[in-house]
């Protein structure tokens, strides 16, 4: 048993992607005409979208509230030991 190691050049493009009137700035590998076509993991996180394992179908993702972004309050210079 061996490996064979195959070099390849792949061309990459950046374009909007839209979908149910949500548009995304991605980049894409442009393959050939026997390739298949791939919406990769990153569109779909952009456009908040995931696939449903049961079902298969692509459903929009829940949206959750997040707490407000507090930054932690210093209590002196980062790295310096207190005397």
């Amino acid at each position: 048993m061996g490996l064979t190691f195959v070099e390849t050049t792949l061309r990459l493009a950046e374009l909007d992607i839209e979908f149910q009137g949500r548009r995304i700035p991605t980049i894409v590998i442009l393959g050939g005409p026997r390739d298949p076509s791939l919406l990769g993991s990153s569109s779909l996180e952009g456009l908040r979208l995931h696939v449903d394992p049961v079902s298969r179908k692509v459903r929009r993702q829940r949206t959750f509230s997040r707490a407000p972004f507090r930054s932690p309050t210093p209590t002196g210079p980062v790295g310096v030991a207190s005397s």
